[in-house]
């Protein structure tokens, strides 16, 4: 769980940025300016997490924290293994009877949502670099994986 307090009255908006190097971060939540807090689960086996929590105002001007940390807990109950799967313009699957697919960023928010009954690859060249969630929904499947996209 990561908190603040505000101390930029003008900020319209609170983004959060993530990383597991504390060099490379990646957009992980945009958030209403009245939220003081988010919180987040991660299933990394990484000894700790970097952060930054930026302000924005309306015409665009960024606050910026420093580079903050956090040490991970363990969770025994945790998968033991996680597949990212590094994809580039295109992410190519099995189509099992799927009825819907979904693409979601890793806020949880659904940037993407299609048919499945004839598909087996989804265009992802209008999306930005990073990690994103394919969720696959059919009769028999329920379904997801964690791409990691690269321009």
């Amino acid at each position: 769980r990561i908190q603040w307090t505000m101390t930029d009255t003008e900020a319209t908006y609170v983004n959060i940025e993530g990383s597991y190097d504390g060099i490379n971060f990646s957009h992980i939540a945009h958030l209403d300016y009245q939220l003081q807090y988010y919180s987040f689960q991660t299933f990394c086996d990484k000894e700790r997490f970097y952060f930054k929590v930026k302000f924005e105002d309306e015409d665009g001007n960024v606050v910026q924290s420093e580079i903050l940390s956090s040490r991970i807990t363990k969770n025994p109950s945790r998968p033991k293994s996680l597949t990212i799967v590094t994809v580039n313009d295109e992410f190519t699957f099995d189509n099992n009877n799927l009825d819907r697919i979904s693409v979601c960023d890793l806020s949880g928010r659904t940037l993407l949502k299609i048919d499945g009954s004839d598909k087996n690859h989804i265009d992802l060249s209008s999306f930005t670099q990073g990690i994103y969630l394919v969720n696959f929904m059919g009769k028999t499947i329920n379904s997801s994986k964690l791409i990691y996209l690269v321009h």
